[in-house]
Order: C-alpha cells, then sequence, then structure tokens
C-alpha cells in the first residue's frame, strides 16, 4: 500500500516537491508534460525551449546530480540521463 499524501489537498505552488517525473530525451521533440524542473544525471550543457515555447537558450556546465528549476517544453541538446520533474 502506497503511504498517503498528508498534502494532497494544499495547493501546488512552483516550490512545492514535484509528483511525477519522466525520462527526457534530448532533441525527441516537445515532452510529455511542462517541466518544474530538471535532474541532471550526466554533467554537460542543457539546450531547452522555454515555457512560453519561444525562447531557446543554452544552460552551459550543468552538474551531475543536481537538480535544477527549469520550467520547460522541450530539451533540444543534452547529455543523457536528463529526469523532467512536474
Amino acid at each position: 500500500m502506497a503511504a498517503p499524501d498528508l498534502n494532497a489537498n494544499l495547493p501546488q505552488m512552483m516550490d512545492s516537491p514535484s509528483y511525477q517525473a519522466f525520462a527526457i530525451t534530448p532533441g525527441a521533440g516537445d515532452l510529455a508534460n511542462m517541466t518544474r524542473a530538471i535532474y541532471v544525471g550526466v554533467s554537460g550543457n542543457v539546450t531547452a525551449t522555454m515555457y512560453d515555447g519561444v525562447t531557446s537558450v543554452t544552460f552551459v556546465g550543468m552538474l551531475a546530480g543536481q537538480i535544477y528549476p527549469i520550467r520547460c517544453s522541450k530539451i533540444t541538446a543534452g547529455p543523457t540521463n536528463l529526469i523532467g520533474l512536474f
């Protein structure tokens, strides 16, 4: 049996914990869900299309094992082992 979520009735804010995760394949097109954060499993540069769907930016030197609060709709380039949190 899953542990009860005592925070289920609280509003989800941007600084709230993520509820779900999914693997990201850089260059595979639009993400399944808009991210609230990205976990980087292997260090490198990550190029993302941001929340507005237009702005593309490259985050240089992202470190492995870190969670970055990036809200994006697409990852066009980056290392392996990226996980989207939402």
